[in-house]
């Protein structure tokens, strides 16, 4: 190019190469994998192991991991799902040098992460933008539930099958997976069965554990109040009641958002 007059920045310019890292992503044309570098994946491991040892965090100190934890997620796509928790954590907190509880949900959150670095490398496949049918490729699966069944597989003219594991009929695994396959066989409707332990599972993560604690704590806290006077509380609760409920509990020496909180775990 310079014996064509085009002024070029050597330490800028990259000839036609098979790996190449650009905007801190490596693009492998070979393996068709996209790949954090080597570097920046020891940072991001190395900030989330910090953090993990802490009870309170700095919120430029978080918020500088969620970033990290956002750039990553180009590569690590699942990772997106698992920074909502640490986002939240940082609203409302004004300053810099503010400390942010690291909450056991967060934690949990970046213990996901680290799997996703450490078991994927931080690796992802580049996909074809029109995704191939299993008819296509002639790929088939099917399995079946019970200590003395297991599943099959044919892929372009070949075969396999093998049972389960006999430790899986130990615990709780194929209990959940025969639920699970109840509920789709055939594209039946579910039983009733089915739909009440749907019910719960969506209940069970409607919430934060914290979450939970506070409204059971709320519920007892109307318990109590409703023993010490003597009064029959029904559902819904009357408005009376419930006026005199918040003023024993300001009586008590709760915050506002404490009785506010309570209110929403009373009505949920």
């Amino acid at each position: 190019m310079p014996e064509l007059g085009v002024p070029l920045a050597e330490d800028k310019t990259v000839l036609p190469v098979e790996i190449l890292t650009f905007l801190g992503i490596e693009f492998d044309t070979i393996a068709m994998e996209l790949r954090l570098p080597k570097v920046k994946l020891i940072e991001i491991k190395q900030r989330i192991t910090v953090i993990l040892g802490c009870k309170k965090v700095k919120l430029r100190e978080l918020q500088s991991l969620i970033g990290l934890l956002n750039f990553a997620c180009q590569v690590v796509v699942p990772g997106r799902a698992f920074c909502r928790r640490l986002i939240d954590a940082t609203c409302n907190v004004k300053e810099a040098w503010h400390r942010i509880r690291v909450s056991s949900e967060m934690k949990d959150d970046l213990q996901i992460w680290l799997s996703f670095l450490n078991e994927y490398n931080g690796v992802s496949v580049m996909l074809d933008l029109l995704w191939t049918s299993n008819e296509t490729i002639q790929l088939y699966t099917d399995s079946a539930g019970g200590s003395n069944r297991g599943f099959g597989i044919y892929f372009d003219g070949k075969w396999s099958q093998a049972c389960w594991p006999r430790e899986w009929s130990q615990n709780a695994l194929q209990t959940v997976s025969t639920t699970s396959r109840q509920g789709t066989y055939s594209n039946a409707k579910p039983t009733m069965e089915i739909l009440d332990v749907e019910v719960k599972k969506l209940v069970h993560f409607s919430m934060a554990k914290n979450t939970w604690k506070t409204y059971k704590t709320a519920l007892e806290s109307l318990a109590k109040f409703s023993k010490e006077y003597d009064l029959n509380v029904s559902w819904p609760i009357q408005i009376d009641v419930l006026t005199r409920f918040i003023a024993y509990l300001s009586y008590s020496g709760l915050t506002s958002s404490t009785i506010n909180t309570y209110l929403s775990g009373i009505s949920h």
